[in-house]
C-alpha cells in the first residue's frame, strides 16, 4: 500500500472501519471482555452452504505499528469457523508492505464442501477485506 505504516495501522486497528471491511459483517460491537474484543455476525457462504455465523473477533498481541494477531471464532447452525492470522506491517520506502500468516479450522456442514473450495472461498474473503482496508487508507 502506498502509504504510512502509522495510518494502515490506525485503520488495521480501528474496531469500526475493520467491520465495515469484513465481507459479510453484519455486527461488530464491544464485547464486555475488554476493549479489543468484539461480538461479530458474519453472514457468509461457501459453495452452496450458507450459514450466519455469531462469534467473537479480538485484536491481541499488539505491537503498534508492526504487527496484531487477529482471532475470529463463529458458530452457526451451518457449523463453526476459527481462524487466526498474525498481521504484520513493514516499511518499505513511501509504502508499507502488509503481510498475513494464518490459518482457519472449520466443522460441520461446512466442512463438507471441500478443502478447495474453502481455500478458493477463503481467499477470495481476504482479497475484498484488503482491498477494502485499501480504501480505506487512501481516504484516511
Amino acid at each position: 500500500m502506498v502509504a504510512d505504516r502509522v495510518c494502515v495501522w490506525e485503520v488495521l486497528t480501528d474496531a469500526n472501519a475493520v467491520a465495515e471491511c469484513i465481507p459479510g459483517c453484519e455486527s461488530m460491537e464491544p464485547s464486555g471482555d475488554d476493549n479489543d474484543t468484539y461480538d461479530a455476525t458474519l453472514s457468509i457462504g461457501v459453495g452452496p452452504v450458507k450459514g450466519t455465523y455469531v462469534g467473537k473477533v479480538a485484536m491481541t498481541d499488539k505491537v503498534p505499528p508492526e504487527q496484531y494477531k487477529l482471532i475470529v471464532k463463529g458458530e452457526s447452525r451451518v457449523g463453526f469457523v476459527k481462524g487466526e492470522g498474525l498481521i504484520k506491517l513493514a516499511e518499505d520506502g513511501e509504502c508499507t508492505v502488509l503481510t498475513v500468516d494464518g490459518d482457519v479450522q472449520i466443522g460441520g456442514t461446512l466442512a463438507s464442501v471441500g478443502s478447495r473450495l474453502i481455500g478458493v472461498t477463503a481467499k477470495m474473503l481476504m482479497n475484498k477485506f484488503f482491498g477494502a482496508i485499501e480504501a480505506k487508507v487512501k481516504v484516511a
